[in-house]
C-alpha cells in the first residue's frame, strides 16, 4: 500500500498534460464499501493530505471522500468530473479507459489490493451453479461491468461452455454490498446469493445457514488484482502533489 500510491500519484502527475495544469484546493477520492479500501479510510480518518498540504506549503486543502455502490457509478461520476482518483476493478477501468480514450483519457495509476471474491449461496440446495431457479437472484455490485459479474461469466462458461457464458446473467441484481448482506442474513427473499467481497462474504460465512459456491481463486492460478487507482489527464498537479505528500508520509 504505502509502495503503490508513491509511485501511482507520482506517474499521474508526469502524464498531465499542460493545459490541465490549473490550480485547485480540493481532492476527491471515491471508495466502495468494504475493508479493501483500508488505506483510503486510514487518510481519512488522520487528514493525512490535509497536514502534508500545509507542510508543502499548499494551504488549505479540502478533502472530499466519496463512497459508491460499484464501479459503474463511480465511473459516471469520474466522467462527470464529481471525483479526481476512483478505485475500480479491471472491468470497470477497460469500460472508461475505452469511452473516454482521445477524451479526458481515463487511465490506471496503480494497483491497489488482491482479495478473493467469493459466490455465497443461502438456499442448501444450490450446490452448483446449474441448480439455480429463475426465480432466484444473485446479488452482486453491478451486472454486466462488476469484477463479480465477469468472474461469475467465467465459471459460467467453465460449467456450460463458452457459448454459454451469460447463461445466469438473468438472475443477477445489482445491490450495495450492505444491502446484500441484509438480504442473505435476512428472512426470505428471492436474494438467495451474494458474489461479494470482504468483509461481506466473511460476515455471511459466519451464518450456518450460508456455503461458499465458488471463489474467484477457483478460475485463476495467481492472485487476483481486485481493486486500481484511476484517474484522468484533467487532474491538477496540485491536488497530484497533495495526494503524494500524503503517501510519502504514509511510507514513513
Amino acid at each position: 500500500m504505502k509502495r503503490f500510491l508513491v509511485a501511482a500519484l507520482f506517474a499521474v502527475a508526469l502524464a498531465l498534460p499542460q493545459s490541465a495544469w490549473a490550480e485547485a484546493n480540493t481532492l476527491r477520492v471515491a471508495k466502495q464499501f468494504g475493508v479493501a479500501y483500508m488505506q483510503f479510510m486510514v487518510m481519512e480518518d488522520q487528514k493525512m493530505i490535509e497536514k502534508q498540504a500545509k507542510a508543502a506549503g499548499l494551504g488549505d486543502i479540502s478533502v472530499e471522500f466519496n463512497q459508491f455502490r460499484s464501479s459503474d457509478v463511480m465511473n459516471d461520476a469520474l466522467i462527470s468530473g464529481s471525483v479526481d482518483f476512483v478505485s475500480l476493478g479491471i472491468p470497470g477501468l477497460i469500460t472508461i479507459w475505452s469511452k473516454t480514450k482521445g477524451n479526458i483519457d481515463v487511465k490506471a495509476v496503480s494497483g491497489l489490493n488482491v482479495s478473493p471474491l467469493m459466490l455465497m449461496v443461502r438456499d442448501p440446495a444450490i450446490k452448483s451453479l446449474r441448480d439455480f431457479k429463475d426465480n432466484q437472484r444473485i446479488a452482486m455490485p453491478a451486472v454486466k461491468v462488476s469484477m463479480q459479474a465477469i468472474i461469475l461469466q467465467m465459471a459460467v462458461a467453465k460449467e456450460f461452455g463458452d457459448a454459454k457464458f451469460d447463461a445466469l446473467d438473468h438472475l443477477t441484481v445489482s445491490m450495495a454490498h450492505p444491502d446484500a448482506t441484509a438480504a442473505m442474513l435476512g428472512g426470505p427473499s428471492e436474494v438467495v446469493a451474494n458474489f461479494s467481497s470482504a468483509p461481506f462474504q466473511y460476515r455471511q460465512m459466519k451464518n450456518p445457514n450460508i456455503h461458499r459456491l465458488l471463489t474467484s481463486t477457483d478460475l485463476f492460478d495467481e492472485p487476483l488484482s481486485f481493486n486500481v487507482i484511476a484517474t484522468t489527464s484533467l487532474v491538477p498537479p496540485s491536488i497530484v502533489a497533495v495526494a503524494s505528500g500524503c503517501a510519502i508520509d504514509t511510507v514513513r
